[in-house]
């Protein structure tokens, strides 16, 4: 699934949680057009923004799927430990 597909994935289920686009705007304390930006896949969210979502939302999305920067940090981190475990070994 390509990260912007996942983005547009999680941001209509964080609409469908507060009930539109407005009211996510709202609860999260951004404009409505930022909203709609994420929805339609123009661009992810900041990685404030992401934690501030899944936060806010209980977890209905996931941070790392509104925002692929943090996804990737989240690998990078990932494949590391694997490498020190390695190491160790």
């Amino acid at each position: 699934m390509d990260r912007l597909d996942r983005v547009e994935k999680a941001a209509r289920k964080l609409i469908e949680h507060f009930g539109g686009q407005k009211a996510t705007a709202r609860a999260l304390c951004v404009s409505q057009p930022t909203v709609s930006n994420l929805q339609h896949g123009k661009h992810g969210a900041s990685a404030e923004l992401a934690l501030c979502a899944e936060f806010v939302a209980d977890g209905v999305v996931r941070a790392v799927d509104l925002c692929p920067k943090l996804a990737q940090l989240f690998c990078d981190v990932d494949q590391q430990k694997m490498l020190e475990v390695q190491q160790a070994s």
